[in-house]
């Protein structure tokens, strides 16, 4: 028989009235509004951010490049992580008891934790590619030829992290004197087989990728210096495009492990602590650290566009011809100042 493993989520994920458990005074309306707000704003970033990014190279043929692919496949774990996360955390967090039914419950961790797993496994693929670019040309067959096979072990594995949260995963409703309850939790089978997951986790899908990945970069960006083209770019040239590529890619790791850090060391000691003291405050810093780590799937797309500069063309030109086209709706008498036909053949080439 399962028994009963009390977490930090039970206390904060909306499992069981946190402010019954801890004691403190329920939030204001002015706290409810600020929240909503704030959620709201990310997921509106989000999925508009990372909207644009995977509709822009899907429907542009030269952005659509080995190195572009493996963004969307990142775009695509931002934009479903903006999409299933954010709400489910605020509805629970302003709820006394959980109140989004079985199916949400059992699928919510894992589809979290899913994304977490395919987007540091899609940056140590973008990482390991960039560095063999650099030092290994010839062994870019690795993570280039056989990128679709590369993509699917990337979301297998992900899903095969995250099982476990569809196994233990729980949802219980319980009639007491006082009233009736909803509860969603996690029921490992023992607090080792629960410390061993979370430890496990931590180690080895968070803290090991996440310095591997640094160490691989900051060391293509030293040879970057010693290396030649193979191509018709010259050697500024692909110096450059090989520099701002790697600068991309460290920005967004540490952008990534500054976002999730936090709320990974606190479900790390979570592991460990007293469930019986109460720290004061806590629940404001699990609320605080899931909306940090939720907010990296907004602010991704951003760093992006900031430094992809054909992208950002293609992005202008886009609006652009949005803007020809409703001039000539509005004033038709006028007539077309740019032939549209050849602007978009144009930009195709460019």
């Amino acid at each position: 028989m399962q028994t009963r493993d009390h977490t930090i989520d039970d206390d904060f994920n909306g499992t069981v009235d946190a402010n019954t458990v801890l004691g403190l005074q329920k939030d204001t309306q002015f706290d409810r509004i600020v929240k909503i707000v704030f959620y709201s704003a990310l997921i509106i970033l989000g999925v508009f951010g990372n909207l644009i990014i995977i509709v822009v190279i899907a429907r542009y043929k030269h952005l659509r490049t080995k190195f572009n692919l493996y963004v969307v496949n990142l775009a695509v774990c931002d934009l479903l992580v903006a999409v299933t996360c954010p709400w489910v955390h605020l509805m629970t967090d302003l709820s006394p008891h959980w109140p989004l039914g079985e199916v949400i419950c059992k699928v919510h961790t894992f589809v979290q934790v899913t994304m977490i797993c395919s987007s540091i496994f899609t940056l140590c693929t973008l990482t390991l590619d960039r560095y063999m670019a650099i030092t290994s040309p010839g062994c870019l067959w690795i993570t280039q030829k056989y990128q679709p096979l590369t993509i699917v072990i990337i979301w297998v594995c992900s899903l095969g992290v995250a099982v476990p949260w569809l196994i233990f995963q729980i949802y219980n409703e319980f009639d007491w004197i006082g009233g009736h309850e909803v509860v969603c939790q996690v029921a490992f089978p023992s607090l080792a087989h629960r410390r061993t997951y979370y430890v496990c986790f931590f180690v080895l899908v968070f803290l090991v990728p996440v310095l591997l990945m640094l160490a691989l970069l900051v060391a293509a960006i030293i040879r970057t210096g010693y290396a030649r083209p193979d191509g018709s770019l010259t050697t500024e040239e692909f110096k450059r495009s090989q520099r701002m590529a790697q600068y991309f890619l460290f920005t967004v790791i540490v952008l990534f492990c500054v976002c999730w850090a936090p709320q990974q060391a606190l479900l790390l000691w979570d592991v460990y602590r007293d469930i019986h003291v109460k720290p004061p405050g806590l629940r404001s810093v699990h609320f605080a650290a899931l909306y940090v780590a939720y907010s990296s799937s907004a602010i991704n797309p951003i760093i992006y566009f900031l430094f992809s500069k054909c992208f950002r063309e293609t992005v202008k030109g886009c609006c652009s011809r949005r803007r020809q086209i409703l001039q000539v709706a509005v004033e038709p008498l006028q007539g077309p100042s740019v032939p549209l036909d050849e602007s978009s053949e144009h930009d195709g080439e460019r």
